[in-house]
């Protein structure tokens, strides 16, 4: 079916975050499939932006996405509209339900971008994704895993294991629950100062779990915000997250809202 954008406002709006620091609101653009079988609306803020109707749309040259993707037939919304916004290097925040393909949408463009710039370099993490549980931590890594050099970390099994899996792995990408990856780095086994694309996924869960001083921890970790990709998922958008959002994020990040 065709889709609709609608932009509501186009200038931009000079305002202030919470913590003072200068922040811009954008024009808002909402999107909505024209046929008539309850559309999703997909409420954009920050950038204005052509949504991926196909996957040809990316031109994309990593040489295992092609396959990757041809599992599905067409990018749901909001990987039609993360990808245009993480391939141009923007830091998002994305708002979805839980199943509407977030791991992909943030997952091909970071692929795509380490492969543009040559940085995919065995035993230097560039890439950390930070999930609140082990079910989520390796659904994120069953995607990665046949792509880069990756592992996943997490509680509840043997630490030794995951140890000489990163020492045997090198890994470009991690994905991890909190508490082991804190652990990991303690122990000097895992170095995230390198890191250049950081996804906090299924961030409400997280605050809802009490994750909020590690992730603090974590990030204290990598490179600062403006060194690096900050890209947040969550399936609700209560204040709590959006402050976390504030205190992590560019000060201008797209906000991509699938309803």
């Amino acid at each position: 079916s065709s889709v609709e954008t609608v932009i509501s406002a186009s200038s931009r709006h000079r305002s202030l975050k919470a913590d003072g620091r200068p922040g811009y609101r954008f024009g808002t653009m909402t999107t909505s499939a024209a046929d008539s079988s309850s559309p999703p609306q997909v409420t954009v803020t920050g950038m204005e932006i052509t949504p991926c109707t196909s996957f040809s749309d990316l031109h994309l040259t990593h040489p295992s996405l092609p396959d990757l993707l041809s599992r599905f037939p067409r990018p749901t919304p909001i990987q039609a509209h993360a990808w245009p916004a993480l391939l141009a290097k923007r830091d998002v925040i994305g708002i979805s339900a839980t199943g509407s393909g977030k791991t992909l949408a943030f997952s091909v463009p970071i692929i795509e971008r380490l492969h543009r710039k040559n940085r995919v370099k065995k035993g230097r993490v560039a890439w950390l994704t930070v999930a609140p549980t082990r079910e989520l931590a390796l659904q994120t890594y069953e995607v990665i895993r046949g792509v880069l050099p990756s592992v996943c970390i997490y509680g509840g099994e043997s630490k030794r294991d995951q140890i000489r899996a990163v020492r045997q792995t090198r890994p470009v990408a991690v994905v991890a629950t909190p508490g082991r990856l804190l652990d990991l780095i303690a122990d000097g086994e895992l170095d995230v100062s390198g890191v250049r694309h950081l996804v906090l996924d299924e961030a409400d869960r997280m605050l809802d779990l009490g994750f909020e001083p590690e992730i603090k921890k974590i990030v204290a970790h990598i490179r600062p915000v403006e060194k690096r990709q900050t890209i947040m998922f969550s399936a609700t958008w209560p204040a709590a997250v959006q402050r976390m959002a504030e205190r992590y994020l560019a000060a201008d990040p797209v906000r991509i809202h699938v309803q």
